[in-house]
């Protein structure tokens, strides 16, 4: 009797370990970040993961900047509005990047939610996209960042943005992508 009681409690106090363990080193919102999907020059877009059509259909997406704003001011904060409505559909990801006439990366992104977006870096330029914990809602979802300017004039400047909306079955099949491009002027 003794030795099951003390078999029990080992089980116990292994799982309560590893449990923890696990907890202690990565969040809900912790996945992979992928990088280079936003459909700007040099990259593909979520079709490059996913098997998916590219703008097969028109659905209510709305990718713009607060108050239809078409030219920038240098070192002026913007917010940039992201929103999708597709019926039918649990399961919504996106990334942006913000490029200069040269493809170079310009102006910066911050957040407002950082429970359902966050920023990073790959190979120079800089992205903003959504977080598994901004993922997931029934029909639609929306999104919403901040853009700052650079701090001088370097012209047209075009915001990348690669969007997946997803069937939720786990595999890499049966979803749809969708892009778009946000242009602003320099002053």
């Amino acid at each position: 009797m003794k030795k099951i009681i003390y078999l029990v409690s080992g089980v116990i106090i292994a799982c309560v370990f590893i449990s923890a363990t696990v907890t202690s080193s990565s969040t809900p919102c912790d996945s992979p970040l992928v990088g280079d999907h936003s459909g700007a020059p040099g990259e593909t877009n979520c079709s490059g993961c996913h098997s998916s059509p590219v703008n097969p259909d028109q659905p209510m997406l709305h990718f713009e900047v607060e108050s239809g704003a078409s030219q920038y001011k240098p070192d002026s904060t913007y917010l940039i509005h992201l929103k999708i409505k597709k019926s039918g559909h649990n399961k919504f990801g996106f990334v942006c990047t913000s490029l200069d006439p040269s493809n170079a990366a310009a102006g910066t992104f911050s957040l407002i939610n950082t429970n359902t977006t966050r920023l990073f870096t790959s190979g120079g330029r800089k992205y903003v996209s959504h977080t598994p914990c901004g993922a997931d809602n029934q029909d639609s979802i929306a999104w919403t960042y901040q853009w700052k300017a650079p701090s001088s004039d370097k012209g047209k400047i075009k915001i990348y943005m690669s969007m997946l909306v997803s069937n939720h079955d786990q595999a890499l099949t049966g979803d749809t992508t969708y892009t778009r491009v946000l242009e602003l002027n320099g002053p």
